[in-house]
């Protein structure tokens, strides 16, 4: 539960003395950040390096060198023909033959020939020929045949259209006239030779114009169809072979350098958000945790890497997904699957685009997929069920990217992802007993072996305190059915109610639940004595669940279910007995819960010891929604909930589920007491009348 503002002054001095630790001592959890993003970014660029040393130098080509494998295309190319694009612009310039420009002063001469056309009776500037025939036109028909040569070659000049030639514009002007064909032949003529040396060809723009008329021609573009042969064996790798292999992604004789820090860069920048979830979801998790991530990714990458050599997708982001999601939150694991997957694409094929498609959809399909599939697992066969149906998912994606990205796909790939998908799902259920015993991950299936009443301890607590053992029992309903109904993982609530009270082990008969023979060993103590005996059974479990080997997260529940809580009932008893202990040695050492799940179990063992030693109140249904709501309401003001995000409505949850299991529970022993005879039910023990509020209980 958040802090309100009433507790600021208080939090606020303690944030501080956090913080001043954090910079003398320095943050343990940072250290394990700071050693997994540079571990990870290293491994990453070992992959890369190594693989290439290893396997991939002695399959590069060279220009001019015998290729020394066959090449096909993996994938669907569309590429420019240089050599046919070449050939279209050569031949576009052979056909711009001359470029003919106006020279300069020639306006003027042709306004000089058309004025002298219109007003002199002779024209000299005209050929003998022309003049001759001239002459032989009647007076008034030469007039009228030389002002019409004027008025279209006025035009001419004014509206000179540069698309097509000066001939033909003059022929299309000549032929709309309404003279006989006779006449416009000489009209044509005389245009011809009033416009005769205003022309001349200009080399320099014949080059120009060639130039942007070859610019102008686009390249030449080729299909290639994927699993075509790009170069044979022993086959003289040219320039265009080489392009072309270039671009499906082979690699050529020379390392990329500028890859390898582009790799290590986004490994390491990458490996800051992994470390802020787990801050953001308080996960806590211990070095092992994080070489168990950095394991799962670098074998992942590195068998990406070896497949990458001949374009095989080994749908290993399958094994990565479910191994993530089966051993963390289902958030965490989410964004653990879509990064590393990712990143082994980027790692592996970022010189193939069409293979760095379909691993990176592929990689957010997984999460996806995982996030849905694996959530709520509470069966071995619904795990099996989940394991097999997000396999054959991926497969159907594969295939269906592979057909739309135009990469090779056959009979033999949708064979070898079916047995991938088989191989990857027994690798899965395999190996994740020796990742659980190595890095001290808690998968759903060692939840559940946990979980059942066969476990070694489990038969301990039936054995030696049945009396905890029914109280954890009870503790587990309940938790687990208000985990259920808040979204959290109700396998891992169930298991850590089970285990939070094995310190009883050690000294049953000192709490309250064991005690059959109506005797309390506590009536004989000392109160500082009875107290230090109860609170040593925290002290007492972690080093039973240390002998027993329970990981890490069920460990968390044994001292963060009772938090820093107090037995007021001891300390009570002592201060009438005239003693002045601090109260501090009647309390448990915490922590207080950092999780929902432990919170949960704490507020479940509170409610279920409060009803158990509050018979009577129990029997009403509103004075049992009144000690729920009681038992809530003591956590939050003594601050056991400071440290997790329970909201209003997730407590209002927490007590309505509560109160539904509680009714269910006292409705099933009614009915078993009165055994239909309308009889009431039985009292309970006077043993348990005594015990005071969940605080000060004897256990």
């Amino acid at each position: 539960m958040k802090t309100t503002k009433e507790d600021d002054s208080s939090v606020v001095p303690q944030r501080v003395r956090e913080i001043l630790r954090w910079f003398r001592h320095g943050d343990p959890q940072a250290v394990d950040h700071r050693r997994f993003r540079w571990s990870l970014a290293l491994l990453a660029s070992l992959l890369l390096v190594g693989n290439w040393w290893f396997f991939v130098r002695h399959s590069t080509f060279r220009i001019g060198a015998p290729a020394p494998r066959t090449y096909f295309s993996v994938a669907r190319l569309r590429y420019s023909d240089p050599a046919e694009t070449q050939e279209n612009r050569r031949w576009v310039e052979e056909h711009v033959d001359q470029v003919v420009v106006r020279q300069p002063g020639s306006v003027v001469q042709i306004q000089r020939r058309l004025e002298l056309l219109e007003s002199a009776p002779t024209q000299d500037f005209l050929s003998p020929e022309l003049q001759s025939l001239l002459k032989a036109f009647p007076g008034k028909e030469k007039v009228q045949l030389l002002q019409l040569t004027v008025s279209l070659g006025r035009r001419l000049l004014t509206h000179r259209d540069g698309r097509v030639s000066l001939s033909e514009q003059q022929w299309d002007l000549v032929s709309a006239l309404p003279v006989p064909q006779g006449q416009k032949n000489v009209v044509f003529q005389i245009l011809t030779e009033v416009f005769s040396n205003s022309l001349a060809s200009d080399g320099d723009v014949t080059r120009l114009a060639r130039q942007a008329l070859g610019d102008s021609v686009r390249a030449a573009e080729r299909d290639l169809p994927s699993g075509r042969v790009l170069a044979y064996r022993g086959q003289v790798v040219t320039d265009a072979v080489a392009r072309l292999l270039r671009e499906e992604g082979f690699p050529d004789a020379s390392f990329s350098w500028s890859r390898l820090a582009f790799v290590f860069f986004a490994v390491l920048a990458w490996g800051f958000w992994p470390a802020w979830l787990e801050r953001r979801e308080k996960l806590n998790l211990g070095g092992r945790a994080w070489a168990f991530v950095l394991l799962l990714l670098g074998l992942i990458w590195g068998i990406q890497l070896l497949a990458a050599g001949r374009y095989v997708d080994t749908l290993g982001i399958m094994a990565l997904g479910a191994w993530f999601f089966l051993a963390f939150p289902n958030a965490f694991a989410f964004h653990l699957t879509l990064g590393g997957g990712v990143l082994g694409a980027l790692l592996a094929f970022s010189p193939t685009p069409s293979f760095l498609g379909l691993q990176t959809i592929q990689a957010g399909v997984a999460a996806g997929l995982g996030y849905l599939l694996f959530k709520g697992l509470n069966s071995r066969m619904r795990l099996l069920q989940s394991l097999a149906l997000y396999g054959l998912c991926l497969v159907g994606v594969s295939c269906f990217l592979r057909w739309g990205l135009g990469i090779v796909l056959t009979s033999r790939d949708v064979g070898l992802y079916l047995l991938l998908c088989a191989l990857w799902s027994s690798l899965v259920l395999a190996l994740l007993p020796l990742w659980e015993s190595l890095f001290d991950v808690v998968s759903p299936l060692r939840l559940m072996e946990l979980s059942n009443p066969s476990n070694p301890l489990l038969k301990r607590l039936q054995v030696e305190t049945p009396g905890t053992y029914h109280h954890v029992l009870m503790v587990g309903t309940l938790a687990e059915a208000a985990a259920e109904v808040l979204g959290l993982d109700g396998l891992l609530v169930r298991a850590g109610a089970y285990y939070h009270d094995i310190g009883k082990l050690r000294r049953p008969k000192f709490f309250v639940e064991n005690q059959n023979n109506g005797e309390n060993v506590h009536d004989h103590l000392a109160p500082s004595l009875s107290a230090l005996v109860i609170l040593s059974h925290v002290r007492d479990g972690l080093e039973i669940a240390q002998e027993y080997g329970l990981p890490k997260v069920l460990r968390s529940f044994i001292p963060e279910h009772h938090g820093t809580t107090c037995l007021a009932y001891f300390f009570r008893k002592s201060k009438n007995l005239g003693e002045s202990l601090p109260v501090e040695q009647f309390c448990y050492p915490g922590p207080r819960p950092r999780s929902k799940e432990t919170a949960l179990v704490m507020l479940a063992d509170s409610v279920e010891a409060a009803v158990k030693a509050s018979t009577t109140r129990a029997e009403n249904p509103e004075d049992l929604r009144e000690l729920v709501e009681e038992v809530i309401q003591s956590k939050i003001a003594s601050h056991q909930l400071d440290h997790v995000d329970f909201s209003l409505r997730d407590l209002t949850v927490i007590r309505e589920t509560f109160l539904e299991i509680l009714r269910s529970m006292r409705h099933s022993r009614t009915v078993r007491a009165l055994g239909g005879s309308g009889e009431e039910p039985q009292k309970a023990d006077a043993t348990q009348e005594k015990v005071p509020d969940e605080e000060g209980k004897q256990g």
